[in-house]
Protein backbone atom coordinates (compact mmCIF):
# COMPACT_ATOMS: atom_id res chain seq x y z
CA UNK A 1 0.00 0.00 0.00
CA UNK A 2 1.26 3.35 -0.90
CA UNK A 3 -0.08 6.89 0.46
CA UNK A 4 -1.10 7.70 -3.12
CA UNK A 5 -3.00 4.73 -3.37
CA UNK A 6 -4.91 4.68 0.06
CA UNK A 7 -5.93 8.45 -0.25
CA UNK A 8 -7.36 7.30 -3.89
CA UNK A 9 -8.87 3.92 -3.19
CA UNK A 10 -10.31 6.33 0.32
CA UNK A 11 -11.66 8.81 -1.69
CA UNK A 12 -13.66 6.59 -4.42
CA UNK A 13 -15.09 4.73 -1.34
CA UNK A 14 -16.53 8.24 0.03
CA UNK A 15 -17.75 9.22 -3.35
CA UNK A 16 -19.20 6.46 -3.81
CA UNK A 17 -21.19 6.07 -0.41
CA UNK A 18 -21.88 9.91 -0.63
CA UNK A 19 -23.65 9.01 -4.07
CA UNK A 20 -25.37 6.42 -2.52
CA UNK A 21 -27.12 8.66 -0.26
CA UNK A 22 -27.17 11.41 -2.52
CA UNK A 23 -29.49 9.08 -5.08
CA UNK A 24 -31.86 8.02 -2.25
CA UNK A 25 -32.70 11.08 -0.94
CA UNK A 26 -33.28 12.49 -4.46
CA UNK A 27 -36.10 10.59 -4.63
CA UNK A 28 -37.67 12.51 -1.80
CA UNK A 29 -38.97 15.26 -4.16
CA UNK A 30 -40.32 18.67 -2.94
CA UNK A 31 -44.13 16.89 -3.19
CA UNK A 32 -43.27 13.60 -1.56
CA UNK A 33 -41.98 15.55 1.88
CA UNK A 34 -44.95 17.93 1.54
CA UNK A 35 -47.10 14.94 1.84
CA UNK A 36 -44.67 13.62 4.86
CA UNK A 37 -44.96 17.44 6.19
CA UNK A 38 -48.97 16.91 6.00
CA UNK A 39 -49.42 14.73 8.55
CA UNK A 40 -51.14 15.15 11.52
CA UNK A 41 -47.70 14.52 13.56
CA UNK A 42 -45.90 16.62 11.93
CA UNK A 43 -48.97 19.71 11.68
CA UNK A 44 -48.80 19.15 15.44
CA UNK A 45 -45.28 19.74 15.69
CA UNK A 46 -45.51 22.78 13.49
CA UNK A 47 -44.56 21.81 10.26
CA UNK A 48 -46.50 23.35 7.52
CA UNK A 49 -46.67 23.71 3.46
CA UNK A 50 -43.74 25.77 2.06
CA UNK A 51 -40.87 24.33 5.30
CA UNK A 52 -40.10 21.93 2.16
CA UNK A 53 -39.35 24.72 -0.57
CA UNK A 54 -37.90 27.20 2.38
CA UNK A 55 -34.93 24.24 3.34
CA UNK A 56 -34.35 23.71 -0.26
CA UNK A 57 -34.05 27.28 -1.08
CA UNK A 58 -31.80 27.86 1.80
CA UNK A 59 -29.71 24.62 0.73
CA UNK A 60 -29.80 26.12 -2.93
CA UNK A 61 -28.43 29.76 -1.55
CA UNK A 62 -25.58 28.39 1.41
CA UNK A 63 -25.56 24.06 0.92
CA UNK A 64 -23.18 23.53 -2.40
CA UNK A 65 -20.37 24.91 -0.31
CA UNK A 66 -21.37 23.45 2.76
CA UNK A 67 -21.03 19.80 0.96
CA UNK A 68 -17.09 20.61 0.64
CA UNK A 69 -16.75 21.88 4.15
CA UNK A 70 -18.54 19.23 5.48
CA UNK A 71 -16.59 16.32 4.07
CA UNK A 72 -14.24 17.44 6.51
CA UNK A 73 -16.98 17.14 9.53
CA UNK A 74 -17.61 13.74 11.21
CA UNK A 75 -21.02 12.76 11.26
CA UNK A 76 -21.83 15.39 8.79
CA UNK A 77 -19.52 14.44 6.06
CA UNK A 78 -22.52 11.34 5.46
CA UNK A 79 -25.48 13.36 6.06
CA UNK A 80 -24.67 16.59 3.73
CA UNK A 81 -25.60 14.02 0.90
CA UNK A 82 -29.33 14.08 1.25
CA UNK A 83 -29.91 17.66 1.52
CA UNK A 84 -27.85 17.94 -1.60
CA UNK A 85 -29.92 15.27 -3.16
CA UNK A 86 -33.37 16.57 -2.12
CA UNK A 87 -32.45 19.87 -3.14
CA UNK A 88 -31.64 18.63 -6.50
CA UNK A 89 -27.42 19.60 -6.70
CA UNK A 90 -26.78 19.04 -9.77
CA UNK A 91 -24.56 16.01 -9.94
CA UNK A 92 -21.50 17.61 -11.46
CA UNK A 93 -21.21 20.44 -8.49
CA UNK A 94 -22.13 17.70 -5.61
CA UNK A 95 -19.53 15.49 -7.03
CA UNK A 96 -16.81 18.33 -7.25
CA UNK A 97 -17.33 19.57 -3.93
CA UNK A 98 -17.72 15.54 -2.86
CA UNK A 99 -14.77 14.46 -3.90
CA UNK A 100 -12.53 17.78 -3.37
CA UNK A 101 -13.30 17.63 0.53
CA UNK A 102 -13.10 13.68 0.83
CA UNK A 103 -9.92 14.14 -0.78
CA UNK A 104 -8.52 16.34 1.82
CA UNK A 105 -9.93 14.76 4.66
CA UNK A 106 -8.69 11.71 3.39
CA UNK A 107 -5.19 12.81 2.85
CA UNK A 108 -4.83 14.53 6.22
CA UNK A 109 -6.16 11.02 8.05
CA UNK A 110 -3.43 9.35 5.76
CA UNK A 111 -0.82 11.52 6.24
CA UNK A 112 -0.95 11.72 9.95
CA UNK A 113 -0.93 7.79 9.52
CA UNK A 114 3.05 7.37 9.39
CA UNK A 115 3.49 10.34 11.13
CA UNK A 116 1.92 9.24 14.35
CA UNK A 117 3.03 5.54 13.69
CA UNK A 118 1.87 2.98 16.84
CA UNK A 119 0.45 6.05 18.56
CA UNK A 120 -2.94 5.80 15.82
CA UNK A 121 -5.25 5.00 18.13
CA UNK A 122 -4.70 8.67 19.81
CA UNK A 123 -5.60 9.73 16.27
CA UNK A 124 -8.64 7.80 16.38
CA UNK A 125 -9.61 9.02 19.98
CA UNK A 126 -9.42 12.41 19.29
CA UNK A 127 -11.61 12.31 16.22
CA UNK A 128 -14.35 10.07 18.63
CA UNK A 129 -14.02 12.81 21.20
CA UNK A 130 -14.43 15.63 17.90
CA UNK A 131 -17.56 13.56 16.82
CA UNK A 132 -19.20 13.64 19.92
CA UNK A 133 -18.41 17.50 20.14
CA UNK A 134 -19.94 17.67 17.10
CA UNK A 135 -22.92 15.46 17.79
CA UNK A 136 -23.30 17.52 21.60
CA UNK A 137 -23.56 20.79 19.83
CA UNK A 138 -25.89 20.19 17.56
CA UNK A 139 -28.35 18.36 19.97
CA UNK A 140 -27.77 21.84 22.13
CA UNK A 141 -28.81 23.71 18.97
CA UNK A 142 -31.85 21.27 18.28
CA UNK A 143 -33.03 21.57 22.06
CA UNK A 144 -32.70 25.61 21.68
CA UNK A 145 -33.90 25.95 18.59
CA UNK A 146 -36.79 23.55 19.61
CA UNK A 147 -37.39 25.53 23.11
CA UNK A 148 -37.71 28.56 21.14
CA UNK A 149 -40.40 27.51 18.75
CA UNK A 150 -42.21 25.87 21.64
CA UNK A 151 -42.19 29.59 23.48
CA UNK A 152 -43.28 31.24 20.29
CA UNK A 153 -46.35 29.07 19.36
CA UNK A 154 -46.79 29.74 22.85
CA UNK A 155 -46.87 33.10 22.71
CA UNK A 156 -49.16 32.92 19.61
Amino acid sequence: MTVVGTVIASTIGAVLGALILYGISWFLNEERLERILDHKAFKMLGFKRGDVQKAINWFDKYGTGAIFYGRCIPVVRSLISIPAGTAKVKMAKFLIYTTLGSLVWNTILVALGPYMREKWHVIVTIFEEYSLIIAGLILIAMIFFSFRWYKQKIKN
